[in-house]
């Protein structure tokens, strides 16, 4: 038995998706610097690593946080999440919990107003996250 693929055809219109090798994603262009503001705990160091090279990442308390593009929480809870809503409405938010937060957590923090909430600290899937909260911003503008 021989088993033939045919060659994929990636949807097209407006609203198409860009697949793996089909080119680079949107974020990954050249284009204007996005700031990412990381307030809380985690060892969020390596994530600059993981994000487009007009990327930056700063870390501050909520409190010195000025304007940013996107906000990742560390130690998110219900009310560090309405907290940052409120100081930055409209600024996607991330947050992370514990690696073994109870669904009861995650759900507190999304119903709080995070856009993503990440139950690991990996900069990897915190990139993916923000990325992601990015080029919905970007659509939506």
């Amino acid at each position: 038995m021989t088993i033939t693929t045919d060659s994929y055809n990636p949807p097209r219109g407006a609203g198409s998706v860009i697949e793996p090798g089909w080119g680079a994603l949107p974020d990954e262009l050249p284009g204007p610097a996005v700031l990412v503001t990381v307030v809380g705990p985690g060892s969020l160091a390596a994530l600059a690593e993981q994000l487009p090279p007009h990327w930056s990442v700063r870390c501050a308390p909520l409190a010195e946080v000025g304007d940013t593009d996107l906000l990742v929480i560390g130690g998110a809870s219900g009310a560090r999440i309405r907290a940052a809503v409120r100081q930055h409405p409209g600024t996607p938010v991330v947050g992370v919990v514990d690696s073994y937060a109870s669904a009861e957590q995650v759900v507190e923090v999304l119903e709080a107003g995070a856009d993503a909430c990440v139950r690991s600290g990996l900069p990897a899937l915190v990139s993916s996250h923000l990325r992601a909260c990015h080029r919905r911003r970007a659509l939506a503008a």
